[in-house]
């Protein structure tokens, strides 16, 4: 009986990974992250019995996922802007926009995480815009910068022009003409930006991320799922490390006990709920 629960739910994980990657792609693009085939459907790892959370690591409230509920949020290598190793033991998606001062915030609070955990930690950016007419053309100039290898410089970059130190605001800086001459500024091609910033790949891509993230619960910026785990808002650095150290150790003792490294993300999210509420 068990093992029939364990089947069904990595067919589960299956289809939500693979209708996210069916969807129409452009040709060729150039990569320089996470550049390989889709993983093979794995067997759910089996999650202990958790020990509570401290009671700063999160907030829990109505209408907002469990953080103790493990959430199936696929990770696509192609269209999904990564910073860290695909093999990571802990995978932070961050849904988030460029319109927010407090996605601004938690940016700095990521490079931190980055800083301290190093390999054993990837964040996956997802576009979840909650103010369109501020953030959309930004969400597609972060794709077209994708598309060029150049997420992680324009990504910095972006929020420097938009939101500068401190609490200084240019939201002009979000408007078509100025994304495009930050492109320059990197030394990208400015032609081909424009022309994948207004594409129909980048609105689906913009799309399906949006749906995505709201069947798993997000509603509102920013939001991550931390191995699948929900942390709401720019929370302080401590909380982020609660939950990461707490997952650290779950996924040290699973590849210890001879999951392989390079799928245990994919092993997790597998066995995750697929749905909020």
């Amino acid at each position: 009986m068990v093992g029939g629960v364990l089947v069904a739910s990595a067919i589960v994980g299956a289809i939500v990974w693979a209708q996210k990657s069916a969807r129409s792609r452009p040709a060729a693009p150039t990569r320089v992250v996470d550049k390989h085939d889709p993983p093979p459907v794995v067997t759910p790892t089996p999650r202990p019995a958790r020990v509570p959370m401290r009671r700063d690591a999160g907030v829990s409230r109505p209408g907002h996922p469990d953080p103790d509920t493990v959430f199936a949020v696929p990770v696509d290598a192609f269209t999904d802007p990564i910073d860290g190793k695909s093999d990571a033991l802990v995978t932070i998606v961050e849904a988030a926009e460029f319109g927010c001062p407090f996605c601004r915030r938690v940016h700095d609070t990521m490079k931190q995480v980055k800083q301290i955990y190093g390999d054993d930690v990837r964040i996956v950016w997802k576009n979840f815009v909650v103010h369109p007419n501020l953030a959309t053309h930004a969400a597609q100039a972060a794709c077209a910068a994708h598309r060029q290898g150049q997420f992680l410089p324009y990504q910095d970059a972006l929020w420097t022009a938009a939101w500068g130190p401190g609490t200084a605001r240019n939201m002009a800086a979000l408007e078509p003409t100025a994304l495009d001459a930050l492109a320059g500024t990197l030394g990208l091609d400015v032609a081909q930006f424009a022309q994948d910033r207004d594409s129909a790949a980048c609105a689906d891509d913009l799309r399906a991320d949006q749906e995505l993230m709201k069947r798993v619960g997000t509603n509102g910026t920013p939001s991550f799922y931390i191995n699948g785990r929900h942390l709401s808002g720019a929370q302080p650095l401590d909380r982020f490390r609660a939950l990461i150290d707490e997952e650290l150790a779950i996924a040290r003792k699973a590849v210890a006990a001879g999951i392989p490294q390079d799928q245990y993300y994919d092993s997790v999210v597998a066995s995750g709920q697929t749905k909020f509420p």
